[in-house]
């Protein structure tokens, strides 16, 4: 901990925002005269402001002045980012001397953190404000004060704050100091500290992999207890704050002349044995490991003796949020099987905004006998890099990798560079290919080697590229369940598969029947209905995203999910997304959804153009989203998705398509700049329709045959400068248009960048 005193003044200040949370003097005003400057001590070069807000004083630049002439080395201001966001606000008080602003954040859920805050839009002015501050030169700190899991993702927060301010510098994690008795924040407030651990967890890793700093002011509020070690010691304080309590058991803890303590309200609600003293909590505060990746990974299985250890990989980037699916429904797969669960071991490590090298530690630090790597567009290029670290490192297990990209290798391995560092590639359905390859390696001496000709793998004998015959395909119910059987990791937004696989053809999807072994499976209603239930009692759980391409594929497969989510969410805890084909909206499927409640309806469009329709191989008319938006309006909100880049399509006939769907008030819009995607039938054909590629990025489009690099350009700046021009860019907390992939963004699901102009 650094031995820098940090000196605290109170600007007596109104505010915009009556946060429930708030400690402040909500009755100051700006016209009281200013305390008078503390001297910087001999320790204490840095200088805090606090108050409501202090930036609606008008003498606040004045007064940094002064405490910089003062002598002191940092000034910082506490401020709720309303005032920020006004153009030339945080310029002129980086002129004046000002180093870093302490904004403080509640949800990543605009419309929580507006509640919260007491008014609608402080959200998107927060966001705004960041990215001003940003722009000015400031550091910026984040305190995220910790809500329910119902209300909150922490580390999803993290991501889309320091996205929107272009870095974090520090971030500071702290509970509710008080709170207003008999109010709906009540229903607000984080649980008791066996849950709070995991999640406290995460949000420590984040703030690691966004290359921040962690703090803890003396009245954060958060014990020592509650915290992985490797943050203890920026938690450690001088003093308790007041207000700031120990439970009776804490007194016999050694740490708690450091440790500072909860909120009295925590331990009323908790009770006296929310707390319990650190050497008791250890193991519960820690993530059970001994090695020292930085990876979030709460339920590493231990390496035991004469057992086989298969460890499925998931590498993300940051913005990643759904969990490791495929890897729970594959370890699912094999510890169904009873022999295989008294010898196996599996392990899930889910990396999330890890370095190359960081993953590879990860992954031999596991020790693992077969890796398994679930390879998708937008981390194929970071399973390569690992897995060559990890083939450079002498590593002996065999490396498999999965996923849809490689529905069409047979046709065409051109594409795939990393034979050098793959021992096989799993095509098809993997559950009972990884089933057989278990199997057959349990029975192989050390090392272990996978044969030629296993169903359902690809591998490489003398430059030539061979593969087995068809995995197994039973009925998709007879896939064990991850959520039935217990999963690994628990997230705030799962997808449960609903069907997998298409009756449709779509040539930019991966879901296709061509890519899906030519079928399409769908869940049965019970087993659906159980495992929503078992995503309801998660205290994580917020969402569920219905993992089908095509939710209303049929009037009654649509009706079937609706039940199956009012028999397993009969009290509407969460809340379901869907993806809908706009031709086949149907009243009887509005009537299917009562008492869904409904996150979104997504209706897929792509293009009005129809010089795309034979190459993508499907066609919506404006007939077809009119009816669609007509049927649902009133369900939930409404989204149409639209993709740049589409075979065929020109800069002005994406334009027209654009304004079009643009008209439609009642929906929001997504763009997204198309990925020709490995395991489509775009990608294989890519040469006959002209694409060019970015493999580098998620496999991006460079150009078509009828659009090139610098028209792709200028139609990104279409959107762009036709939704700054809308009254509104964004409607009750969310974006009225957002993109994806465009050249402004640095990452895959990055938000869009409205340069400071949401108004």
């Amino acid at each position: 901990m650094s031995d820098e005193r940090i000196d605290s003044i109170r600007l007596p200040a109104q505010c915009d925002l009556s946060c429930w949370f708030c400690s402040g003097p909500l009755s100051a005003t700006a016209t009281q005269p200013l305390p008078q400057l503390p001297k910087p001590g001999d320790s204490a070069t840095t200088l805090r402001v606090i108050g409501c807000d202090p930036m609606r004083r008008a003498d606040l630049t004045t007064w940094v002045a002064r405490a910089k002439a003062a002598g002191y080395s940092r000034v910082c201001v506490e401020t709720n980012g309303v005032r920020l966001a006004a153009t030339g606000a945080a310029a002129a008080l980086t002129r004046a001397g000002l180093d870093e602003v302490v904004v403080t954040i509640y949800s990543d859920d605009a419309t929580v953190h507006d509640r919260v805050c007491g008014r609608s839009g402080a959200h998107g002015r927060l966001m705004q404000g960041l990215a001003e501050a940003r722009a000015a030169g400031l550091d910026i700190s984040l305190r995220i004060v910790f809500l329910s899991a119902e209300k909150q993702d922490a580390a999803a927060l993290l991501r889309s704050a320091n996205t929107h301010a272009g870095g974090v510098n520090t971030v500071e994690l702290s509970l509710p100091r008080a709170v207003p008795p008999g109010s709906e924040a009540q229903d607000f407030l984080c649980e008791d500290l066996a849950q709070l651990r995991g999640r406290l967890l995460a949000a420590v890793q984040q703030t690691q992999a966004i290359g921040a700093e962690l703090r803890f002011a003396p009245e954060s509020g958060i014990p020592l207890c509650a915290l992985p070690e490797a943050a203890r010691e920026k938690a450690v304080v001088q003093r308790r704050a007041p207000g700031m309590k120990l439970s009776a058991p804490c007194q016999t803890c050694g740490a708690a002349a450091q440790c500072g303590g909860l909120p009295a309200w925590y331990l009323d609600r908790h009770g006296d044995d929310a707390l319990v003293p650190l050497a008791a909590s250890v193991a519960q505060a820690t993530p059970p490991r001994t090695d020292a990746h930085p990876a979030f990974h709460k339920n590493a299985v231990a390496k035991r003796p004469g057992r086989f250890r298969l460890v499925l990989i998931n590498l993300s980037e940051a913005t990643w949020g759904y969990g490791p699916g495929a890897c729970e429904y594959l370890r699912a797969a094999v510890l169904s099987q009873p022999e295989l669960a008294e010898r196996v071991d599996v392990d899930i490590l889910f990396l999330v905004g890890l370095s190359d090298k960081a993953a590879a530690d990860a992954i031999q630090a596991a020790q693992p006998d077969l890796v398994g790597l679930s390879a998708y567009s937008w981390n194929l290029a970071q399973c390569g890099a690992v897995s060559r670290l990890l083939k450079a490192r002498k590593l002996a297990a065999p490396i498999v990798w999965g996923g849809v990209s490689f529905a069409f290798l047979n046709q065409d391995a051109s594409w795939f560079s990393w034979w050098d560092a793959v021992d096989a590639i799993a095509h098809g359905s993997g559950e009972h290919t990884l089933v057989d390859l278990t199997r057959t390696l349990l029975r192989q001496n050390v090392p272990r080697r996978i044969p030629r000709g296993m169903p359902g793998l690809f591998t490489v004998h003398d430059g030539q590229v061979e593969h087995g015959p068809p995995a197994l395909v039973p009925s998709l119910d007879d896939f064990p369940s991850p959520y039935l059987e217990g999963t690994v990791y628990r997230v705030a937004r799962p997808t449960i598969e609903m069907a997998r696989g298409c009756i449709f053809s779509c040539a930019f999807c991966s879901d296709a029947k061509q890519s899906r072994e030519g079928r399409m499976q769908l869940r049965g209603s019970d087993r659906l209905a159980s495992e929503i239930a078992a995503v309801v009692a998660w205290p994580e759980s917020q969402w569920i995203d219905a993992g089908a391409s095509t939710a209303n594929v049929t009037d009654a497969a649509f009706a079937r999910t609706c039940e199956a989510i009012r028999r397993g969410d009969p009290n509407g805890k969460l809340r379901y997304g869907f993806q809908l084909y706009p031709s086949l909206a149907r009243d009887s499927q509005r009537e299917a959804l009562r008492g869904v409640p409904v996150g979104a309806l997504h209706f897929g469009v792509q293009s009005l153009s129809p010089d795309t329709f034979a190459p993508m191989k499907r066609g919506t008319r404006l007939q077809h989203i009119e009816r669609a938006l007509k049927t649902f309006s009133g369900a939930g909100p409404l989204e149409l998705s639209m993709i740049l880049g589409l075979p065929g399509e020109t800069l002005e006939s994406f334009q027209n398509s654009f304004d079009r769907v643009l008209s439609f008030d009642a929906a929001r819009v997504v763009v997204n700049r198309l990925l020709v995607l490995p395991g489509t039938q775009l990608h294989l054909h890519r040469a006959v329709h002209g694409l060019g590629v970015d493999a580098q990025r998620y496999y991006r489009v460079t150009h078509t045959s009828s659009m090139s690099a610098a028209d792709l350009r200028r139609a990104q700046d279409y959107v762009i400068e036709r939704t700054l021009a809308l009254p509104s860019l964004d409607d009750a907390g969310e974006a009225r248009v957002r993109w994806v992939g465009f050249d402004v963004q640095q990452s895959f699901a990055a938000p869009p960048e409205y340069a400071g102009r949401m108004q």
